[in-house]
Formats: structure tokens, C-alpha cells, sequence
């Protein structure tokens, strides 16, 4: 994984890493979660977020 950048602490008494990604394609997503599960027995849960160029996009999209 090359994540653009990681964070780690502690949340909810757990350690805990937050890994932010710009995948080009969503489809990879399994490719990068499917380690932290096999092999680290990892919880993973993912959120997407967008920059401001994205959500004017997308909106735009709406009409």
C-alpha cells in the first residue's frame, strides 16, 4: 500500500490507522483492504470523501 498519507492513534480504547488513498478506480479497494483482513484480522471501514472540485462536479451533475 502507498497511501498519501497515515495517521495513527488511539479511538474508542482500540489502536487505530487512518490510511488516505486517491484511488483512480474504486475497484481497487479490495486489493488494498484484503491484507488488513487476512492477514492483520483487521476491523476496516472505509469512507469517501471528495475535495471541493469533486462535490461542484458532482452537483453540476444533479441539473
Amino acid at each position: 500500500m502507498q497511501p498519501e498519507a497515515a495517521y495513527f492513534f488511539s479511538l474508542d480504547g482500540m489502536r487505530t490507522a487512518l490510511f488516505v488513498f486517491d484511488p483512480a478506480d474504486t475497484s481497487q479497494l479490495p486489493r488494498l483492504t484484503e491484507p488488513a483482513f487476512r492477514e492483520l484480522k483487521a476491523r476496516v471501514s472505509m469512507c469517501p470523501v471528495m475535495n471541493l472540485d469533486d462535490l461542484t462536479a458532482g452537483l453540476a451533475r444533479l441539473h
